[in-house]
């Protein structure tokens, strides 16, 4: 072999790399622009998932407490009204009407109170509605219009406890704000918290035209299209279950088999209570009104609405022992008389609705207890076209 010379014995497979000089200028200016991109590509991000209303449901709200001595209500989210659908088609009840009148006079929101029977601005676009139960939907779609938030109250709410502003209740992420029913899990038809909004003013709207489609023998009027409505606004791309709960209430000959609609639509929607940009569920009992009956009218510095009064001063369980002199309504608690004994600790109160939470929990109808994937087929109506 021959013999290899000295030097090439060392010499490495590949060249050494012959370092150039750098721009430490055009460095720091390269990475600054990489930053800014970055930056931009962040903020840009962020807003398109705020517009298409992906943001996660732990944002925050912002936190307004109860007012103390009547103190002014600040209105952080614009003008804010309480909508009440009067006709004689519903029962009406004097003390609560009363308390709205006196409520207002020492807050600084309109009540709008609309006959629906004759009134010309519903007539002028509701006037095909027949059933006042859902013509009152289309009525708040219309007197919507004249503000930034509307409370709808129906005719058998009333205020318990004014020492409460509506601006507690209210979530600007969400354009419509509802709550449980305590007793079966409804989400009620009766009050809710709308945003002056399309996506508002047409939900109503679509709520009300429920009244011409083909009833079901039991379908417990606005109550149970209220329900399959909403399903449809924030679940829309579930079309089965759309289906599935739809069935539900279209073979319903009964409360009790009435309550499986109210299991599917609450199974189909989840866990979830806020939907951004569209709507948010409050839990049972921590919304601004709650059934009366749950606690016979007693109530607590944390109630600020009742629904389902007895219109009956002689009727001991009654929040009040005298009618309400409108001319003393103000900036004081001058006007509200109340039954003593029906004012009770949050704790008293707390007890009370751990006990019937538990008893409406066991009473709820055993036709109610479905479980909709279990029950009803799914893909055998649409084989092999599901996903579509």
């Amino acid at each position: 072999m021959q013999e290899l010379r000295k030097n090439e014995m060392y010499r490495p497979l590949y060249p050494p790399l012959r370092l150039q000089h750098v721009d430490s200028y055009a460095a720091r200016r390269g990475q600054i622009y990489v930053i800014f991109v970055l930056f931009v590509t962040i903020l840009a991000t962020a807003l398109l998932i705020r517009q298409f209303g992906t943001l996660p449901v732990s944002s925050n709200k912002r936190t307004i407490t109860a007012r103390k001595n009547m103190q002014k209500c600040e209105q952080y989210y614009g003008k804010v009204s309480i909508f009440v659908a009067e006709s004689a088609a519903l029962n009406t009840n004097n003390l609560t009407r009363d308390s709205l009148d006196c409520y207002v006079k020492g807050a600084n929101y309109s009540l709008i109170r609309v006959n629906i029977d004759n009134d010309p601005r519903v007539n002028e676009v509701c006037s095909k509605h027949k059933t006042a139960l859902f013509k009152r939907h289309c009525a708040a779609s219309v007197y919507l219009q004249d503000t930034d938030w509307m409370l709808f109250v129906d005719t058998q709410a009333g205020v318990v406890n004014p020492e409460h502003c509506i601006e507690e209740w209210i979530d600007d992420r969400v354009d419509m704000i509802f709550f449980e029913r305590f007793f079966n899990w409804e989400i009620a038809a009766g009050s809710y918290l709308v945003k002056n909004t399309a996506l508002t003013r047409n939900f109503l709207r679509q709520v009300a035209k429920w009244e011409f489609k083909e009833m079901p023998i039991w379908n417990n009027q606005d109550q149970g299209a209220f329900m399959l409505q909403l399903q449809r606004t924030l679940s829309p791309a579930a079309k089965w279950e759309l289906r599935a709960c739809h069935k539900y209430w279209q073979t319903a000959t009964s409360y009790q088999t009435y309550t499986a609609m109210i299991t599917c639509v609450r199974s189909a929607l989840g866990a979830r209570k806020l939907w951004t940009r569209k709507a948010r569920i409050y839990r049972k009992a921590h919304a601004w009104i709650r059934d009366a009956s749950i606690s016979r009218n007693s109530w607590s510095n944390n109630d600020f609405m009742l629904q389902g009064w007895k219109d009956d001063l002689s009727n001991k369980d009654c929040p009040f022992e005298s009618s309400f002199k409108i001319k003393e309504c103000g900036a004081t608690l001058k006007g509200w008389n109340w039954r003593r004994q029906k004012k009770i600790e949050l704790e008293s109160l707390k007890e009370i609705l751990q006990g019937a939470e538990e008893y409406y929990r066991k009473e709820f109808p055993s036709e109610g207890r479905v479980i909709p994937n279990l029950d009803l087929p799914i893909v055998a109506s649409c084989f092999p076209h599901c996903e579509k």
